[in-house]
């Protein structure tokens, strides 16, 4: 299967790259009460190497004040899961914001930049070994599933960078925490348009939400590739779905054929 025109655009930026092989591709719908009101095209890429990894997506909605909003994602983490560089911009208009992540493995100091207006903020934060970045774009926003082991009573708690910034500056990025059940251990059907795929199914919650049971929690469908999910359905109906996942030479995964 070729890419398309603006895929092609976008694998350029990591032309030349030693040892990095571009694997997946794929897309999502995003609906709410059954209407679609946005899509993601991703590209997953794979450095033979060192086993670290390349999520590149871009995200294209609709804001509530009717304009459209494209997200463009380049999230990298190494063999460990751990985010090395990641890369968020965003544009309304003629509006656009870029928020950098760099880390420093052996400093465990992660530098933010968040550049507008041809302005830019830097900070430097400390941060625990085992973290996520929250992104906008759903093919990176579970890959803190398979950041460490999972605890055999069924849950686990994640740390997970967040902002506020959207096209302006709000403030430093938070640390929050989430917490992940795991509702069977075992690969179950999830039906998604005429197909039947297996994917493990896992509870999310924030920790106060959890804690106090005054959330609903998003429900996720992962499958077993590189913890890329399925299907996430979460409050108002909500409901994101992988619309096709292909290996870039054109064979159909074993699982969504």
């Amino acid at each position: 299967m070729e890419l398309t025109i603006p895929e092609r655009d976008r694998a350029k930026k990591y032309q030349g790259i030693e040892n990095l092989q571009l694997m997946l591709r794929g897309s999502y719908e995003y609906t709410s009460h059954k209407k679609i009101y946005s899509e993601e095209n991703f590209l997953v890429y794979k450095n033979s190497k060192d086993n670290s990894m390349i999520f590149d997506s871009e995200l294209l909605t609709r804001l509530d004040s009717g304009e459209f909003l494209k997200v463009m994602l380049s999230y990298h983490i190494n063999k460990n899961w751990v985010p090395l560089e990641v890369t968020i911009n965003k544009q309304v208009g003629k509006q656009n914001a870029t928020e950098i992540y760099q880390m420093d493995l052996k400093k465990n100091t992660l530098t933010y930049q968040f550049i507008a207006n041809n302005q830019a903020k830097v900070m430097k934060l400390q941060v625990p070994p085992k973290y996520q970045i929250a992104t906008y774009n759903t093919v990176s926003s579970f890959l803190f599933i398979s950041s460490k082991k999972y605890d055999p009573t069924g849950r686990n708690y994640y740390n997970i960078l967040v902002t506020n910034n959207l096209l302006e500056y709000q403030g430093p990025p938070q640390m929050n925490y989430i917490v992940l059940e795991r509702i069977s251990t075992t690969p179950q059907n999830v039906r998604v348009n005429d197909k039947n795929l297996k994917a493990i199914i896992y509870r999310i919650y924030s920790q106060s939400g959890h804690e106090k049971k005054t959330e609903e929690p998003i429900i996720s469908c992962i499958s077993r590739h590189y913890s890329i999910p399925y299907v996430v359905e979460g409050p108002k109906n909500l409901r994101i779905q992988i619309k096709f996942l292909s290996e870039v030479e054109g064979n159909a995964l074993s699982d969504f054929s």
